[in-house]
C-alpha cells in the first residue's frame, strides 16, 4: 500500500466525499509532501502566536509531513469568501507504515488529543513546542510568515509554504501556511495501533 492511498482516504473520510464543494470550492485537493518535522515530544497546531494552545504529543523524532493543497478553486467562489490564491484543508503526519495506518483507520481507532480551542486562520502552522520559547509562540515570526505567504500567494508559489530550519539543519522546526478560515479552531485526530501508539496524526479546521 501507498501513502498516496492512505491520504485519498483520509480526505474523503474528513470531507465527506465533498469534492466539488467545501473546502475545495469548485476544485480539487492535491497532497504536496513539504519538509518533514522535528519533534522533541510536542507539537502545537494553530495560528502563528496563538495566545492559548493545548499541545499534541508526539513522539520524539522527524516526520514527513503532507499538506492537502486547494490552489484551483472558481475563482468567483474563492472571492466570495475571502481566500488566497491556495490554502491547505488539511495537514498529515505520518508517524508508521501506510498498511498500519490503514489497518487502524479500517478499524476506527481514532481519538481527539486537543479537545480544546485552538485558534486557527487566515495562517495556520505545525511546529515544534518545546524549549523556553517555541517559534510559533513568536508574534515577529506570526507577522513574517504573513508576509512571507502573501508574497508567495501573489507570486503563485505552490505550495506556499513558510519553513524554518531545525537547529539540527535536518527538517523544519516550523511551517506555516494559509488555510480556509480566517477565524476558524483547529482539529486534530489521532490514529493509533492496537496499543495505543500514535501512528497518524490529521490536523484540521473545525470552523
Amino acid at each position: 500500500m501507498e501513502i498516496a492511498e492512505i491520504l485519498d482516504r483520509i480526505a474523503r473520510d474528513h470531507h465527506g466525499n465533498g469534492y466539488g464543494w467545501w473546502p475545495y470550492l469548485g476544485g480539487l485537493g492535491v497532497f504536496h509532501r513539504v519538509s518533514d518535522i522535528v519533534v522533541n515530544g510536542s507539537l502545537g497546531w494553530a495560528q502563528p502566536a496563538p495566545g492559548e494552545l493545548v499541545p499534541i504529543y508526539v513522539p520524539p523524532g522527524r516526520y514527513p509531513v503532507y499538506l492537502e493543497l486547494v490552489a484551483n478553486a472558481d475563482p468567483k467562489k474563492r472571492g466570495e469568501y475571502g481566500l488566497p490564491a491556495s490554502w491547505v484543508s488539511l495537514a498529515v503526519v505520518p508517524l508508521a507504515a501506510p498498511q498500519v495506518i490503514a489497518e487502524a483507520l479500517a478499524a476506527g481507532r481514532l481519538d481527539n488529543p486537543i479537545e480544546d480551542y485552538q485558534p486557527l486562520g487566515p495562517v495556520g502552522a505545525i511546529w515544534s513546542d518545546d524549549g523556553p520559547m517555541p517559534i510559533g509562540w513568536d508574534r515577529a515570526f506570526a507577522a513574517r510568515a504573513d508576509a512571507q505567504l502573501a508574497a508567495g500567494a501573489e507570486a503563485g508559489r505552490v505550495p506556499n509554504v513558510v519553513e524554518v530550519p531545525a537547529e539540527s539543519g535536518d527538517g523544519a522546526k516550523c511551517i506555516a501556511f494559509h488555510v480556509e478560515t480566517a477565524a476558524g479552531c483547529g482539529s486534530a485526530a489521532a490514529v493509533r495501533d492496537p496499543a495505543g501508539n500514535l501512528v497518524c496524526l490529521i490536523l484540521g479546521n473545525s470552523g
